[in-house]
C-alpha cells in the first residue's frame, strides 16, 4: 500500500501529503468494505445448514470486539493469501 497508492502524485496533490493520514484513510475504507462483506456473508450463512455458518455474524462480531478467533478465520485468511501468491507466480511464469 505504502509503495503503490500512497506515493502517487495525484493522491498527494488531491488528498494529503501526510502518510499517517493517508494510511488511516485507507484503513477506514478497507474496514468499511470488510463490514459490508461480512454482512453479505452473514446473510448467506443464515441460509446454510451448517451451524457454524449460520452464526457467522456472531463469530465475526466477537472477532472484531475481542480478537477471539475460535473458528480460525485468521489462519484461513493467511492460507488463502499464500494460495493467491502461488497462483500469481504461476500466471507470471505462463506469460
Amino acid at each position: 500500500m505504502r509503495d503503490e497508492a500512497l506515493n502517487l502524485d495525484g493522491v498527494r496533490k488531491l488528498v494529503s501529503d501526510d502518510d499517517d493520514f493517508l494510511l488511516a484513510l485507507a484503513l477506514a475504507e478497507m474496514t468499511d468494505a470488510l463490514g459490508s462483506l461480512s454482512h453479505a456473508v452473514a446473510r448467506l450463512g443464515r441460509r446454510c445448514s451448517d451451524p457454524a455458518l449460520q452464526g457467522f455474524d456472531t463469530a465475526f462480531a466477537d472477532l472484531v470486539r475481542s480478537g477471539a478467533d475460535p473458528y480460525g478465520f485468521e489462519y484461513a485468511g493467511r492460507k488463502m493469501e499464500r494460495q493467491g501468491q502461488e497462483d500469481g507466480a504461476v500466471r507470471r511464469r505462463e506469460r
